[in-house]
Parts: C-alpha cells; sequence; structure tokens
C-alpha cells in the first residue's frame, strides 16, 4: 500500500487496532452510546497536525440496513469554484487554526473512555485556500477550526459563518450509503466528510495517509 499511495499515518487520539496494525483506527458506534457518532460534523481528518494526512481510507466491516448510517462528502473544489471573486480575494491571504480540542472532539467520547490516548492538545494553522495538482480548493476543517489568523472582530465572525455554510451546500455534497466490506477512499485535502446521525451498531476500519 505505501508503494501505490503512501506512508500510514499514526492517529494521535486513539489506539490503533492492534500492535501489528497499529493505523488501523477502529470508527465504531455501538448501540449503548450515549453521544453523537464518532465524526458527526464536516471536518477533514487531523486538520490539527502540521501534517494532515492527503488521503483516508475507510472499510465498513458491521453496518446497519443500506441508507442507515451515511457517510456525507462535500467537495471543496466545487465549494471553491463558486466562490465570488470578492471572497476569493478575502481567503487567499488567510490561515485557519485548528485545534483535536475543536467541536468535533465531543463525538470520540465513548471510543476514549476504551481506547484513548493520553495526549496534549494539538495545535496547527493551515492555509484556507490550497492548490492541489494546479486546481485549488478550499482547505476548513469546521470541526476541528478556532479561528482565522487575523485580528479582524466582526468581520471574522461573518466570514466564518458565510465559510462554513457556502462549504457545505447541498449541491457540493454526495451521500454515501455503506454495505458490507466497502472500501471508500477520499482526497482529504479537498473533501468534507462526516457521519450522519444514527441509533445502532457500526465497525469502519480507517487508514490515513500521509
Amino acid at each position: 500500500m505505501q508503494k501505490k499511495f503512501g506512508k500510514p499515518a499514526n492517529y494521535p487520539r486513539l489506539k490503533g487496532l492492534n500492535k501489528k496494525y497499529p493505523q488501523i483506527t477502529v470508527v465504531q458506534r455501538k448501540s449503548t452510546d450515549k453521544g453523537p457518532s464518532f465524526g458527526e460534523q464536516f471536518h477533514t481528518d487531523s486538520s490539527y497536525t502540521k501534517k494532515p494526512p492527503r488521503y483516508t481510507m475507510l472499510l465498513s466491516k458491521l453496518v446497519p440496513k443500506k441508507g442507515v448510517a451515511n457517510t456525507d462528502f462535500s467537495s471543496q473544489y466545487l465549494a471553491y469554484e463558486k466562490l465570488s471573486k470578492n471572497y476569493k480575494n478575502k481567503l487567499k491571504k488567510l490561515k485557519g487554526i485548528y485545534s483535536s480540542h475543536g467541536p468535533i472532539s465531543i463525538t470520540t467520547v465513548e471510543r476514549e473512555k476504551e481506547k484513548g490516548k493520553i495526549s496534549k492538545e494539538l495545535i496547527s494553522r493551515h492555509k484556507i485556500i490550497r492548490t492541489i495538482k494546479n486546481k485549488k480548493t478550499i482547505y476548513c476543517s469546521p470541526g476541528h477550526f478556532l479561528k482565522f489568523n487575523t485580528h479582524m472582530t466582526k468581520q471574522k465572525k461573518e466570514l466564518k459563518k458565510f465559510l462554513f455554510n457556502h462549504q457545505t451546500k447541498k449541491t457540493f455534497q454526495y451521500s454515501l450509503e455503506w454495505e458490507k466490506d466497502q472500501l471508500t477512499i477520499w482526497d482529504n485535502r479537498a473533501m468534507l466528510h462526516q457521519a450522519t446521525p444514527f441509533k445502532g451498531n457500526r465497525i469502519l476500519h480507517r487508514i490515513t495517509i500521509l
């Protein structure tokens, strides 16, 4: 796999599947869980690290009936294309600051009780507008976002609200209906994703690639 895609990343917040496969993260939902599902908010994986993974792979091991427990995706290539020239100019000089203790961290509570690592808060900053293979994309993870690297006050709040709403417009989205033993791969730098709310049992195995 390393020759084909790149080097597997270690997830800093949960222990891996086992000693043989420490880079495989078990993304699990149990019927007894009380909080939201793991990843139940639009985000990109590990945006709070200095070098976030390029790709994410999910393999379904246990899923409810088709159409339940979907994963939603939102293309940030399309989101950038549909920005007005004014907003493109506003965002191109900005960086976002991200934290492992951001809003989405509440969704890992159940699994951290079982498989958590003792780790300090991780914080990073990345350009909001990136170029990947000569194509521009928005890189902003709402689930980990803290603030922009600017001293603007009112404009900063308005810009954050606009950006989050724009990134997740339905016209940019696709909802994946999981089936057992299904492998899904996407570019983590240019695609937001989120788990949809559901009650029941689901197990996915995840690998992220640097």
